[in-house]
């Protein structure tokens, strides 16, 4: 199903990559479409190739923006943020859901 996800952080850290979708964290909590229960907590699945793509796409959308090229973000991918190790463990008390890779 399709759904609004929101502010979506992942982390970026080629030297200690982490198992199990632990590197992406989303702000909100998810609701299901569907059935309207709370799916927050690693019970939505994401396809991590399309998801990977979506958050490619936003950076590169930004770096464009970011050297004065006429390349806006789409609408649907505004919310993607990619963090440091850092920052990303700074925003972690402040998200609700993380989703699960297929």
């Amino acid at each position: 199903m399709n759904y609004e996800l929101g502010d979506v952080f992942y982390r970026l850290d080629d030297k200690n990559p982490t198992e199990g979708g632990n590197d992406v964290l989303v702000k909100d909590p998810v609701v299901c479409p569907k059935c309207k229960k709370d799916i927050s907590d690693g019970k939505f699945e994401l396809n991590s190739t399309y998801f990977s793509l979506a958050l490619i796409t936003a950076d590169i959308c930004r770096i464009g923006q970011l050297k004065d090229h006429e390349i806006e973000t789409p609408a649907h991918l505004r919310g993607g943020y990619s963090l440091n190790p850092e920052d990303f463990e700074k925003m972690k008390p402040m998200c609700r859901s993380k989703p699960k890779f297929v």
